[in-house]
């Protein structure tokens, strides 16, 4: 009976297995996933320089489902998460052996609801200052916002705008928040917009400036700022 790996393994070793396998790849994929981060493989295979450098075509046989170059097998693992360490020649170099230890990656965890729980909790509480909000942006990134808007923000949301004509007199998702464009007309009776366009936060700014807003402009691209226009 097999034995089932439960836990990461801090050193494999193959001497003279690889070139008996038929799916050598992907056989080396499922070793690498049982190593743990800064474990070491080792694999040992012959070695195909030496004996075509010597001509012994009689190390060529059907035991053998392949031949692997040093290249060849460090490229394959640098692929799959692995550094080479070292190489090492036994057997009157007949055989090769090679070094890898598995790469500790480079990433870094978060925890959504504790990076994100404040932000959420001072856009609502800043809404909380106005009775009359508009949304500026009717893409994926305002129908995101209200998801996080609690009821008494929402019933301050009163419009929304968006420069994309396809989208004036219609919706933002599961709303019955409207989207205008940015005219004066429409401008008039809003305290703040709540800008969730972060690629263009600036020109947004710029525009609703010109198009004569006099309300708050509340940024959201860096952080939660009010910017008093």
């Amino acid at each position: 009976m097999k034995q089932k790996i439960t836990k990461p393994i801090n050193c494999i070793i193959f001497r003279h297995l690889l070139e008996h396998i038929h799916t050598p790849k992907a056989f080396l994929e499922d070793v690498v996933k049982l190593l743990e981060y800064g474990g070491i493989l080792y694999i040992e295979v012959p070695n195909i320089d030496e004996f075509i450098q010597h001509n012994r075509f009689y190390e060529i046989f059907n035991d053998h489902c392949g031949y692997y170059q040093e290249n060849v097998l460090i490229n394959t693992l640098e692929k799959l998460g692995c550094t080479f360490i070292k190489k090492i020649l036994t057997h009157s170099d007949q055989h090769m052996g090679l070094f890898f230890k598995k790469k500790h990656l480079k990433f870094k965890l978060y925890d959504f609801n504790d990076t994100f729980s404040h932000q959420i909790q001072q856009i609502n509480s800043v809404l909380e200052n106005y009775n009359s909000v508009a949304i500026y942006g009717a893409g994926a990134h305002g129908n995101t916002m209200l998801n996080f808007l609690n009821q008494n923000s929402l019933e301050k949301i009163k419009n929304c705008f968006d420069l994309d004509t396809i989208k004036h007199n219609k919706f933002l998702q599961n709303s019955d928040i409207k989207i205008f464009p940015p005219q004066k007309e429409y401008l008039d009776n809003i305290e703040a917009i709540l800008i969730v366009t972060p690629l263009y936060e600036e020109e947004v700014i710029e525009y609703l400036i010109q198009n004569g807003f006099k309300g708050d402009i509340i940024t959201t691209k860096r952080e939660i700022k009010i910017k008093k226009v």
